[in-house]
């Protein structure tokens, strides 16, 4: 049997059914009851699509209609980037992420509502199949963002859908609030990022204020000395945006001598349409609420070396 895609629309619909306790069993009175909530959303979805639209940083606020209208926009197309970045790196080393005792521990930085999570859950379901040995049974994930309590009630039921998919490892997460230009993420999250193995920016470099990215990009730099080696550092953004990629230069030159580059470039994602409820209350053509097709991003994959700087292709790639 196919495993059940956690980054599909309609993933993401049994997420929002589940954090507004609306039943799942197709009835007239379900239907309905969706159909409402749904096509309540069409204004703010598309006030947030303008916001994303204008200017060369991102000022939101997240209010719960919002959070609900971006899970339906944009969880699906970007739960998609991690899989398909880290993906065909793991494939050419022929080795899997690293774990300890089944177990992998990622920081997720700007994590909204987790697409990551049901990227990397995906990625799991095709990997841990190949290398019984190493299998991961168990995501432990720490999420941490600014509006992160506007998230958590979206990250708890995304935790929890996961959970109930017949395949793939179980996920435990831990939402925290704070900006990511404060020390304090960094205090919170120093004992765990000591033995994370996985380290994940997702287009957060453009939300970062320009008078801010000076500490940004330092706290980021103390974050990822505190990483283990071996461990994996993946930072993605969207192609689109100038700012985001001058950043990803700034990162990539601060990191050089505490990682290895495994991988960087540029990929042109295809995305799965949306059907059903989704397409025809929220995401349809008449309201001028068309969904994504395709996403155009930037990434590097560096992997933490604490020794001496090696050469790009030397040595091992993710231990196990």
């Amino acid at each position: 049997m196919k495993p059940e895609d956690p980054r599909s629309y309609e993933f993401a619909l049994d997420v929002f059914r589940t954090v507004h306790g609306l039943a799942k069993e197709p009835s007239t009175e379900a239907d309905f009851e969706l159909a409402q909530a749904l096509h309540g959303l069409r204004p703010v979805s598309r006030q947030l699509w303008e916001s994303y639209r204008t200017g060369s940083t991102i000022d939101v606020q997240y209010s719960d209609d919002v959070c609900d209208a971006y899970l339906l926009r944009y969880f699906p197309p970007y739960s998609r980037i991690l899989r398909s970045v880290v993906l065909p790196v793991i494939l050419e080393s022929k080795r899997h992420l690293p774990r300890s005792e089944g177990t992998i521990r990622c920081c997720i930085l700007g994590g909204g509502p987790a697409p990551e999570l049901a990227s990397l859950h995906s990625l799991l379901q095709f990997l841990n199949p190949l290398d019984v040995n190493r299998r991961i049974d168990l995501i432990n994930a720490l999420i941490i963002d600014h509006h992160g309590k506007s998230w958590e009630r979206i990250t708890k039921a995304v935790a929890s859908r996961l959970n109930r998919l017949s395949e793939g490892p179980k996920v435990s997460t831990t939402t925290v609030e704070f900006a990511l230009t404060e020390p304090d993420w960094v205090e919170q999250a120093e004992s765990d990022l000591a033995r994370s193995h996985l380290l994940i920016l997702q287009n957060v470099l453009n939300e970062i204020q320009i008078d801010h990215w000076p500490t940004f990009i330092n706290l980021l730099e103390e974050a990822v000395t505190l990483l283990p080696d071996g461990s994996v550092i993946v930072i993605v953004d969207l192609k689109n945006h100038g700012v985001s990629r001058s950043r990803l230069k700034d990162v990539c030159a601060r990191l050089k001598s505490k990682t290895r580059v495994k991988y960087q470039g540029e990929m042109e994602l295809k995305i799965e349409q949306p059907c059903g409820l989704i397409k025809h209350h929220l995401l349809d053509r008449s309201h001028g609420l068309i969904p994504r097709s395709k996403v155009e991003i930037s990434s590097v994959v560096l992997e933490r070396q604490t020794g001496r700087p090696e050469t790009a292709n030397s040595g091992s790639l993710f231990k196990g």
